[in-house]
């Protein structure tokens, strides 16, 4: 019988004070062939847990093959309608044609099974979502500079003069900061037209919830959270400067209500702008 590896972590079990561990995401590592009855019999397991939300992805190098684990999975999977995602490069013509939703029949074995993945249905960016992002660049820059939030949107060249000189990586991340502002809008309960200014409080959670997705992004880029020796060696500016480049170790990897106040200014300056980019 195969041996089952498996690395656990634990979830915390408190999310503020000194004790605090807010990295909480549980990863589950299991090193196993997915087609024998070891992994079958782990798949119908979760599945069947009424305490999991169970998503199954599979993504291997070889569509067909993809194609061929995610319609033999455990027979309790398709039962419970539980949604699994086929990794596919070009078409995703036999998916549609099984899961029905082409024709929007009643509901079948495969009916939550869905592909992703394909060329045709990549991720582009437009317009609108570039100029948001360069904005969100402008709003940082414009905080460096003079401590304080603009009131309004600069010229399309100041804007692109500020964009052209950020590394790929700051792009991105100003991408992805400016994907986050309808969620954080609607969260509050505004809906398509945004408001003409946030309030105090309004603007500190919205500061809180930015720097949450600021945690994740930089965890998702690799970047890690100081240990306590660690953190005390980052004290020196010099050295907190190359576990940053050099070692992917962040200081500002922390709950927000552990961030100096200056750092917290940064989220709350982007925060009070949520109006401003929304307009655009």
């Amino acid at each position: 019988m195969e041996q089952i590896e498996k690395v656990h972590t634990i979830l915390p079990n408190q999310i503020y004070g000194k004790e605090v561990n807010f990295l909480d995401i549980e990863f589950e590592f299991i090193k196993g062939q997915a087609e024998t009855p070891e992994i079958q019999q782990l798949l119908a397991q979760w599945a069947k847990d009424p305490q999991q939300e169970l998503s199954i992805a599979i993504c291997l190098n070889f569509p067909p093959q993809s194609m061929a684990m995610g319609l033999y999975l455990p027979d309790v999977i398709y039962d419970q309608n539980i949604p699994v995602f086929i990794r596919q490069e070009t078409s995703s013509a036999l998916l549609d044609m099984l899961n029905n939703r082409i024709k929007k029949e009643s509901l079948n074995r495969y009916s939550h099974v869905y592909p992703f993945g394909m060329l045709t249905n990549c991720f582009d960016l437009d317009r609108h979502s570039t100029r948001r992002a360069q904005l969100v660049n402008y709003i940082y820059d414009f905080k460096n500079k003079y401590k304080s939030s603009p009131a309004a949107c600069p010229s399309e060249s100041e804007l692109l003069d500020g964009w052209n000189k950020l590394q790929v990586a700051l792009q991105w991340s100003n991408l992805y900061c400016a994907d986050s502002v309808d969620l954080k809008l609607r969260s509050l309960g505004f809906g398509t037209t945004p408001p003409l200014r946030l309030t105090s409080e309004q603007i500190e959670l919205m500061a809180e919830v930015e720097h949450n997705r600021w945690n994740m992004e930089k965890l998702l880029l690799g970047y890690s959270k100081p240990t306590p020796e660690e953190e005390e060696k980052c004290k020196d500016n010099a050295v907190r400067k190359e576990y940053k480049t050099k070692r992917f170790v962040h200081t500002d990897i922390r709950p927000y209500y552990q961030l100096d106040e200056g750092t917290k200014e940064y989220d709350r300056c982007i925060s009070e702008c949520l109006p401003l980019i929304a307009e655009q």
